[in-house]
């Protein structure tokens, strides 16, 4: 694979790239290249699993359950400061 740079895109533009992006559950550049394929012709593949991102996962692995709203989750403890005033 190889990659491109594409410079001077209006603020506008990048804003609704990122929006557009959003709404499909990807990443800017994801979005990117998807719209690339499609205005050249070629079809979608079908992501695979190992190309979806972590928030996608986690979306994916919540989804049937109805989210994760409502989901209390464990407060976990913080560190904790060193103590050097004990002797061993």
């Amino acid at each position: 694979m190889t990659s491109i740079t594409v410079r001077n895109i209006e603020d506008d533009l990048k804003r609704r790239l990122r929006i557009r992006a959003a709404e499909h559950g990807h990443s800017m550049e994801e979005e990117a290249r998807r719209i690339l394929r499609s205005a050249l012709g070629e079809e979608l593949a079908p992501a695979e699993d190992s190309e979806k991102g972590l928030g996608t996962k986690i979306h994916e692995l919540f989804a049937p359950i109805g989210g994760v709203d409502g989901i209390e989750f464990p407060k976990l403890e913080g560190p904790r400061p060193a103590r050097f005033d004990q002797q061993s």
